[in-house]
């Protein structure tokens, strides 16, 4: 009994902060919809110019920032592997109580940094587009469906969609979809989701409803995506704020 009562005694206020890590951040600063938290000062003008951006693009994709969304800056490695509860191999991870953790930003020059070998640069701007985007479908679909009913590479690749595609170099993704190769990142992975999304609502346009609803093969899909990288000349410029 002695002994349950000193873990609770441990992994209740461990619990607690994991929920509410406000404490652990030495600033804090309010935005609009958004609450910041950060170890190291930053450019706030540069910050505030760019969650406009970000909230002006969103709602052009008809996606909407409600209530708080609370946005945790980590610089220290154990910091975010305690938050996360992972590897540090991410750029952001959407959690549920409204928490965005966010890997390595450097706000002046929009750029977020993971501790992956490879492909470790994108922009804040499209890393916290990302993660609002899987918060927009959470609220869409509702917790069970969000979780549990939309593979993977739905959710990603519409996530990716939405803040115009991640951190794969975009000639050199075409560039192996044409001659049907791969690379063994998930920054790779992430490419073909995102080209599958893309493909379906820009070509196919069948809309979010259905790209949802709908159930693919997905090395089908991949061959019409692939003949239509080849066939349309896809170039760099075929893609939006890449």
């Amino acid at each position: 009994m002695k002994k349950w009562k000193f873990l609770l005694i441990i992994l209740i206020p461990l619990f607690f902060i994991y929920v509410h890590p406000n404490l652990l951040f030495k600033y804090h600063y309010g935005y609009k919809h958004f609450a910041i938290y950060y170890d190291n000062k930053i450019n706030i003008i540069k910050l505030r110019g760019l969650l406009d951006s970000i909230e002006i693009h969103l709602s052009s994709k008809n996606i909407l920032i409600t209530g708080t969304q609370n946005l945790y800056l980590v610089d220290d490695k154990n910091k975010l592997m305690f938050l996360a509860l992972s590897e540090p191999n991410f750029f952001g991870q959407n959690q549920d109580f409204n928490k965005i953790i966010i890997n390595k930003a450097n706000i002046d020059s929009n750029i977020v940094k993971s501790y992956s070998p490879k492909y470790n640069r994108r922009s804040f701007v499209g890393v916290v587009e990302h993660e609002l985007t899987h918060t927009n479908l959470n609220d869409k679909l509702g917790f069970l469906r969000y979780k549990f009913l939309i593979p993977t590479w739905k959710n990603e690749g519409y996530c990716d969609y939405i803040s115009n595609g991640g951190s794969f170099p975009l000639q050199k993704g075409l560039e192996l979809l044409k001659n049907n190769l791969s690379d063994d990142s998930y920054s790779f992975r992430y490419f073909v989701y995102f080209m599958r999304v893309k493909y379906l609502l820009d070509v196919k346009k069948i809309g979010l409803e259905k790209l949802l609803d709908n159930t693919y093969d997905e090395e089908s899909l991949d061959k019409e995506v692939r003949l239509w990288v080849e066939s349309h000349k896809i170039t760099f410029n075929s893609f939006p704020n890449n």
